[in-house]
């Protein structure tokens, strides 16, 4: 399960970039993503017969359309999604293949052949005559996927009842009882669920505590739950109001590991000249793969006849003037004037972190395991804060010494008072310029002592740069705590 899971991340990730340079789509959604693999899955639109060009896939004729209708079936699934012209989508409207052209057996006939080399399960929803609702009920609420099927097993060992339902449910109700912009602090709509913070679970948990078989069935008879408010009604008066309440109040609790293991140094050896650069700092050398060098390492390498040759397959771009490597630069052999191939290179380069591994041997560390916050004060009486960060590499050797992982001292300093140790994931509560406070954990610890943080509830893009929040042991103004599994706030005894 989990090679099929990268498989397929690999695959969206590939075609993201496919999206990029041959359409011209900045930045490709999950929409984009799957209309393209439908696109690869069927080329063609199953009722008109009609060819969907790559210029009109994403030009707004074509959209992804439901087999089966959404809100009859409740099947939100890639198994029920193909292409169509929206034009024609708009004609099918709310009805199954069969509904909408069973009535002309010729046409018919020919959108079973169109979809003939579909996967069985998505074949078989143009074929199927109807939506039988005491079936569909059933599905909803026992739904088939292998970890739904296991945990219902277990659960069913302590309750009496245990049902389960699709998302699809979920997703419906939560849209009538007004829920998908509770979280929103920019006052958007309720057409869409916020997803960039983590507290969005919680209020699904409430939607699928209150579905009952009742809303299900109402779900089955209606065409779009959006259209028909007086079917839905909320659970209680000033359900929306409580729940807004409830959530705001919850804290999200994110698991901090201190364990030592991971990768301790990053794969490539370094070996150490006794040259110096222009600041006085080691030069190191290393191999690298012709097809794995970058236009930067083009430049440091050291030999310099193999440098030439290298430029010879390089370029340099008529728009920036930078040199770039084509991807066909070293599909052919290159060879020295000898006629001895050259597979690898010598790099020649700084590295500031470079530890010692083996006699003659240094790599640059990996992972940063935690950094280690004191104070002190200066000549002029001022309190000041050092950081010493401490990679997993430096943390294995003090577990194997039998020290502590987290030392006490500052290695240069011994006279700063310790003041706090932050981990990936530890929580700070951070005092803002009016004098409030805000709970943010630590997503990063760079070897320059700047530490990354995000609010703790932040679930969204790591490239979003708008919550991202940047400290260094002098601009940090705050005091660790610790959130346990039930979202209880305690000061940490560091």
């Amino acid at each position: 399960l989990l090679r099929e899971n990268r498989k397929r991340e690999r695959e969206r990730k590939e075609i993201a970039q496919k999206l990029k340079t041959e359409f011209g789509i900045v930045k490709p959604g999950r929409d984009d993503i799957l209309k393209y693999q439908l696109w690869q899955e069927l080329n063609i639109c199953p009722y008109t017969g009609k060819a969907i060009s790559g210029a009109q896939l994403f030009s707004g004729e074509v959209q992804i359309e439901h087999i089966l209708p959404l809100y009859r079936s409740l099947d939100d699934s890639r198994m029920n999604k193909t292409l169509c012209f929206a034009d024609e989508n708009k004609l099918k409207g709310n009805k199954t293949p069969f509904e909408a052209y069973g009535g002309d057996p010729k046409r018919y006939e020919a959108i079973k052949l169109r979809v003939a080399k579909l996967p069985y399960k998505k074949r078989n929803r143009f074929t199927q005559k109807e939506i039988k609702t005491d079936e569909f009920v059933a599905r909803q609420l026992n739904d088939t996927s292998y970890i739904n099927t296991e945990v219902v097993k277990f659960l069913k060992t302590t309750f009496r009842d245990v049902k389960c339902s699709k998302g699809t449910v979920t997703a419906a109700l939560r849209y009538k009882w007004g829920l998908n912009n509770i979280l929103s602090t920019k006052g958007d709509d309720n057409e869409k669920k916020q997803r960039d913070d983590h507290r969005h679970h919680a209020i699904d948990a409430i939607v699928i505590t209150l579905i009952n078989t009742a809303h299900i069935k109402k779900l089955a008879y209606v065409n779009d739950p959006k259209t028909v408010d007086h079917e839905f009604p909320p659970p209680w008066d000033n359900f929306r109001n409580d729940v807004k309440e409830a959530v705001g109040k919850i804290i999200v609790s994110h698991k901090v590991t201190k364990k030592v293991r991971g990768k301790l140094h990053e794969e490539t050896f370094l070996g150490k000249t006794e040259e110096k650069d222009e600041k006085g700092q080691s030069l190191f050398v290393y191999r690298k793969n012709l097809e794995s060098l970058t236009p930067a390492m083009v430049k440091k390498i050291r030999d310099p006849r193999i440098r030439e040759l290298v430029e010879s397959r390089c370029r340099i771009d008529e728009t920036t003037g930078k040199l770039t490597i084509p991807k066909e630069a070293f599909a052919e052999p290159l060879l020295m004037p000898s006629g001895v191939p050259v597979k690898k290179v010598r790099i020649i380069d700084t590295f500031t972190t470079a530890v010692p591994i083996k006699p003659h041997r240094y790599a640059q560390p990996g992972n940063n395991h935690h950094i280690e916050i004191f104070e002190y004060t200066d000549k002029k009486g001022r309190p000041k804060r050092l950081g010493y960060v401490v990679t997993l590499l430096e943390a294995y050797q003090r577990k194997r010494r039998k020290e502590p992982i987290t030392a006490r001292r500052h290695p240069e300093n011994p006279e700063a008072k310790f003041i706090m140790s932050l981990a990936i994931n530890e929580t700070v509560r951070i005092k803002g310029e009016a004098g409030n406070s805000q709970l943010y954990r630590v997503q990063k610890i760079d070897q320059s002592t700047t530490i990354t943080f995000r609010p703790i509830n932040f679930a969204g893009d790591l490239a979003d740069k708008s919550t991202r929040l940047f400290k260094t042991p002098n601009t940090l103004n705050g005091q660790k705590v610790v959130i346990d599994p039930l979202g209880r706030e305690f000061p940490a005894h560091d």
